[in-house]
């Protein structure tokens, strides 16, 4: 969505893996994966590291089979094998390294995947976890928590993932009567999960636990209303959708906090 066809990078992640799993992806590689927005306009540098480039584009029959290999481990030189997880927290390492980014988003995979929990608890940032208020997020994301609730902590940890968690209600109705259904539900799935039980809380109670309309949780779900002006955003071929005056209406509050949450105690600026 941040590029046209003609301004793709020769690569792209899905390059980068399999070619760092062959031959080691040497700098100037990772550079072919990754180009600047031409939507900025000059307001900052947003440089964008698709899941595949021009050279995916132009051979799609190539693109089936590099998903298979690129979730392949990798070995050391000593044979020693290199995980999924691990090849991606060497791969935002890298990035961050280049010094360019403020902040790096990670689009990971939709749906449950190789890919999912190393996103969710491997790379160590904050999580957005997106759902519609349907009976089939709540079963996929009770498999997700479910498996996830195996690595929380035994003993209190300041840096423990959960607090990095945040589900996001995409596709809502408008109003706490529409978003309370979907709070009900995640509540649910975190206090069977991942919440600790507590008794009476008390000052320094250090336990994971929090309350169904506490708005900092985890489980509390920041909405974003359907909006049907939404459903073929393409800024690429029309920037007027990326003005403030049209997206804030549906994305006004998730812009919002998540410029808090990645920025706490600053101001949102208008521009």
């Amino acid at each position: 969505m941040l590029l046209e066809t003609k301004d793709l990078p020769t690569y792209g992640v899905l390059d980068y893996l399999i070619e760092n799993r062959m031959n080691g992806a040497s700098d100037l590689f990772l550079e072919t994966c990754i180009v600047p927005s031409p939507l900025t306009s000059g307001r900052g540098l947003i440089e964008v590291m698709p899941a595949l480039g021009s050279a995916g584009r132009e051979k799609p029959d190539d693109v089936l089979p590099k998903l298979g290999r690129a979730y392949l481990e990798q070995t050391t030189e000593t044979g020693a094998p290199i995980s999924y997880l691990e090849q991606m927290r060497i791969l935002v390492r890298r990035l961050s390294e280049r010094g360019k980014s403020d902040v790096l988003f990670i689009d990971a995979r939709a749906g449950l995947s190789e890919s999912t929990a190393p996103a969710v608890i491997g790379l160590g940032g904050d999580v957005l976890m997106f759902g519609v208020n349907t009976p089939q997020t709540i079963e996929c994301y009770s498999y997700l928590l479910g498996h996830l609730a195996r690595f929380a902590p035994l003993t209190e940890d300041p840096n423990d993932w959960r607090g990095q968690l945040r589900m996001v209600h995409a596709k809502s109705g408008r109003g706490d009567d529409v978003w309370r259904s979907y709070r009900e539900r995640t509540y649910e799935l975190f206090a069977t999960y991942l919440y600790e039980e507590s008794s009476e809380p008390s000052i320094g109670d250090l336990t994971f636990n929090f309350d169904i309309d506490d708005p900092e949780a985890p489980h509390y779900p920041w909405p974003i209303p359907f909006d049907m002006e939404f459903a073929e955003f393409d800024p690429t071929k029309r920037r007027s959708e990326l003005q403030r005056d049209f997206y804030d209406r549906t994305f006004g509050s998730f812009t919002q906090n998540v410029y808090y949450l990645l920025f706490p105690g600053e101001r949102l600026k208008d521009d």
